[in-house]
């Protein structure tokens, strides 16, 4: 599986909204400002997006649930706020439970961490 960091699309939100609606029973707030943070320019809301490339183990398919191979997929997700112009507020962190113990929300953190230091 390839992964990348990049930030969130308004493409993006559907799937978002479906990692979200498994968290606290659909009482995630997050679907409530997606379109917000994927606008602020004072953070960077960041998702973690998985290429599958090979059958699922489950389904024989090309990856869970049955979607295309090579389908993106959303395993972690964040947003980073630079506050007064040098702390950095993550908040947000969510993790698609196919992927969990996989290590994608540990590379999303360190990343933000990163963009923290370098400002």
């Amino acid at each position: 599986m390839q992964d990348t960091i990049r930030k969130a699309e308004l493409g993006d939100i559907p799937r978002i909204q479906e990692l979200c609606a498994e968290i606290w029973d659909g009482g995630d707030y997050i679907p409530h400002v997606v379109s917000d943070w994927i606008r602020d320019p004072e953070g960077e809301f960041c998702v973690v997006e998985v290429m599958d490339d090979g059958p699922d183990e489950h389904t024989g398919l090309g990856v869970p649930n049955g979607r295309p191979a090579r389908a993106g997929h959303i395993a972690t997700l964040g947003k980073l706020t630079i506050l007064n112009g040098q702390d950095g507020w993550l908040e947000g962190l969510r993790g698609n439970t196919e992927y969990k113990g996989q290590g994608y929300a540990q590379k999303l953190t360190s990343y933000f961490i990163e963009k923290a230091r370098a400002r």
